[in-house]
């Protein structure tokens, strides 16, 4: 991926590309496309009244969280593909669900189990689906392709599409998935079985952002093969394994950049550090 615009020098540290993910399938102008929906649902959160979709887009359904006040993205369509967008964290309320690190079972719009997620990701997922699920019922099969994209907590919403709208019966040929510095959003059997589907996933991570490594992989600090000497980390990890931490996986393939900057919350950002990641100017 090609890094072009400018970030604010007080800003920048170090920047990088370590691979060049076309080669492998991955389209950067749709990821310019969708990173710039992403954008607009963030602005249809902040300005409810004046905002409207844009030009040559059709608003098919607003998705909300918790009530009609709490807008999480929308669905729309252009031409014959559908867009299903997601913002991220933006209330105290979505930053407390992000961090409830309790699990519960993913099972499906049609009841079939698909491992498990965190109590915090599924409660929010679970206000959405039914929305998107409609916004799909009322296309009728009007399109081709169906794109899915969020950033942040949105990222890990928008895996947690996949199940649902292979269940429903579309193909994985017509869906493609493009996240932005998500986390971990299952464990290693809803992983597995995400990737089986043969849905193409790609996740964008900026590899100074905190985000993508969280939730943690695993509590299993000691290998069965090896001694440690006990320590602060040590403990810490155990007693992580002794409240229920299990082993989470991400999905989908890796596409990584790295632009470092002074704070946790600048190497996360959408508009200045994950645009410039994939080839646009900083907003």
């Amino acid at each position: 991926m090609s890094i072009d615009g400018e970030v604010k020098p007080d800003l920048q540290r170090f920047e990088g590309i370590y691979v060049n993910p076309s080669m492998f399938g991955f389209d950067g102008q749709r990821a310019r496309e969708l990173a710039m929906l992403i954008g607009e649902a963030y602005s249809q959160f902040e300005q409810p009244s004046t905002w409207s979709i844009l030009t040559d887009y059709d608003l098919i359904k607003s998705l909300y969280h918790d009530s009609k006040e709490n807008l999480f993205g929308f669905v729309a369509k252009k031409d014959r593909d559908v867009f299903i967008i997601i913002r991220g964290t933006k209330t105290i309320w979505e930053w407390y669900n992000n961090t409830t690190i309790k699990y519960r079972e993913y099972k499906s719009l049609r009841g079939n189990d698909w491992g498990e997620t965190t109590e915090g990701f599924y409660k929010i997922y679970n206000d959405l689906r039914n929305e998107i699920n409609a916004a799909i019922q009322e296309l009728n099969g009007e399109f081709s392709n169906v794109f899915i994209s969020g950033h942040s907590l949105g990222g890990a919403l928008a895996t947690l599409t996949i199940p649902d709208l292979i269940d429903k019966g579309l193909p994985p040929s017509a869906l493609t998935v493009y996240t932005f510095a998500s986390p971990r959003c299952g464990d290693r059997v809803f992983a597995n079985k995400v990737n089986a589907t043969g849905v193409q996933h790609w996740r964008i991570a900026n590899t100074e952002d905190i985000v993508p490594s969280l939730p943690g992989s695993t509590a299993n600090i000691k290998s069965p093969e090896k001694k440690y000497q006990e320590n602060f980390i040590v403990r810490l990890y155990r007693d992580l394994k002794r409240k229920g931490m299990k082993t989470f996986e991400h999905t989908g393939i890796p596409v990584y950049f790295t632009i470092g900057t002074n704070s946790i919350e600048d190497n996360h950002n959408l508009d200045t550090i994950y645009m410039r990641g994939i080839g646009l100017p900083p907003v």
